[in-house]
């Protein structure tokens, strides 16, 4: 059984259009023909960063999702993927490729793809001053492929993959979350970026490969960005959302950029998170022709996530169409007598929510920029060992002239203060890094590639200080 062509849309998020900002979001979708002639439809979302450190995030973002598609045909267009459900051999090799090979090859491409873009900005003499980084393109990037056999899925960040299905039994609609950034245990409005020191290593825990099985049911992919999931107040509330979005994709076999659904994001930022959003969906076929059906009778049941066992009986389209407080019937009846009783304690209980939001925001801004200091330490390292390791008759005079940061940097406990000498110059951070008693030192000591004189050189400086310490005591 066939797809129906993926459909995507990205719609700019409330409080970006009033700052007069641009919509950090982008998805893509395409399709593509094997090398035995099977058709393979493909789907990407990304979330670029924004703010400050990230200026240019909704770049990232669109390269992420051309590359993941691009990158994605490459392979797929000279691969055989067979006419039947893959054997064991086909889905171990298709599992090593969503799991490694793919997304290693969509984050060289984003990379040098990004380095080009910046290249020619600087050209243009846009930002001389300011050096190359990834995280100025800082995004996320969620990729679904899908064949009449099989589908798959990989990507970094927070994103969610939601499995709609129709129980032929009993016409009953059930929703689940199968793939999202909770397992990662990232803590407030952090996530993992393509611009991580290490992003393969997270790409492999989202990435899995799923054969389709004749007796399936009839089922839906829904992709989409965090900004729809943070715009509900339930996970039971996004998941009846991704439903109705569903039902609301033209029927035909027309894919693509869908207009059709910018009512309904619009509304979903409007009254939700203010975020930007974004998403992709694609439906099989034949679920397509149990929707045609139902739609001419409006009393069927949707369940919501099988894992909470709760079902809420509504409209094929929610009743309330944004479906952001699709309630459960039963809640509703007990909510409306409680409301102004409870008003005043909610408000209450969501300012000091936001608080709490607002100090683990601040804590991530901090660490971010803490990471960011470390990297520009090791860069200005980096630079200064080159220089000394050229010239090695200037290393011991350059390290002599430095024997009072050695000692200050012996007496500092305190990391905030050490990167303060540090980040003075590349020599002060060249001597803070190869300071052997720090916890840091062989986690950015490694980074560093330095000739044996000056390796030696700075070993005696610092075994010097500590001879002088314990003279002292």
């Amino acid at each position: 059984m066939s797809w129906l062509s993926p459909v995507h849309r990205s719609h700019i998020g409330a409080s970006h259009q009033r700052r007069g900002e641009v919509c950090q979001d982008a998805s893509l979708t395409g399709q593509c023909i094997s090398h035995d002639g099977q058709s393979i439809q493909i789907m990407a979302v990304a979330d670029g960063h924004g703010g400050s450190r990230y200026w240019l995030s909704h770049i990232g973002s669109r390269i992420a999702c051309e590359v993941a598609l691009e990158q994605a045909r490459l392979h797929l267009i000279h691969t055989s993927i067979g006419t039947a459900i893959p054997s064991k051999e086909t889905t171990a090799r298709l599992s090593k490729w969503l799991v490694y090979t793919l997304p290693e090859k969509i984050l060289n491409s984003w990379r040098n793809a990004v380095r080009e873009d910046w290249n020619q900005r600087i050209n243009l003499s846009e930002n001389q001053q300011e050096s190359f980084s990834t995280s100025t393109y800082g995004s996320t990037l969620a990729v679904v492929i899908a064949t009449s056999h099989w589908w798959g899925c990989t990507g970094i960040g927070d994103w969610d993959l939601v499995r709609i299905e129709l129980n032929t039994t009993n016409e009953a609609f059930k929703a689940e979350i199968i793939n999202s950034e909770d397992d990662e245990n990232i803590q407030g409005e952090a996530t993992l970026s393509l611009c991580n020191e290490n992003p393969l290593k997270h790409f492999a825990k989202r990435s899995f490969f799923k054969s389709i099985y004749q007796h399936e049911a009839p089922f839906t992919l829904f992709l989409s960005t965090d900004g729809i999931r943070k715009s509900c107040s339930t996970d039971s509330d996004f998941l009846s959302l991704a439903y109705y979005l569903m039902t609301e994709i033209p029927r035909e076999k027309v894919g693509g950029n869908c207009s059709v659904l910018d009512k309904g994001l619009q509304r979903i930022t409007d009254e939700g998170s203010g975020d930007d959003v974004s998403v992709a969906i694609i439906v099989r076929s034949n679920l397509v022709i149990q929707l045609q059906t139902l739609e001419s009778n409006p009393s069927k049941k949707i369940n919501i996530d099988p894992q909470q066992h709760e079902d809420i009986d509504t409209e094929t389209r929610p009743r309330i169409k944004d479906a952001l407080k699709v309630w459960n019937y039963r809640l509703v009846a007990i909510g409306l007598a409680m409301l102004i009783i409870m008003t005043w304690a909610g408000w209450s209980l969501w300012s000091a929510h936001s608080q709490r939001l607002k100090a683990e925001n601040e804590r991530d801004k901090q660490r971010l920029k803490a990471e960011n200091e470390r990297e520009e330490m090791v860069v200005k390292a980096k630079s200064t060992a080159t220089q000394l390791c050229e010239n090695p008759k200037t290393i011991k005079g350059a390290l002599s002239s430095r024997k009072s940061m050695f000692k200050q940097l012996k007496q500092v406990e305190d990391p905030t203060e050490r990167m303060q000498f540090a980040k003075q110059d590349g020599l002060n951070a060249l001597i803070s890094i190869y300071q052997p008693d720090q916890s840091d030192h062989d986690q950015y000591s490694k980074k560093i590639d330095l000739c044996e004189d000056l390796k030696e050189e700075l070993e005696f400086n610092w075994q010097q200080q500590q001879i002088q310490n314990t003279t002292y005591r």
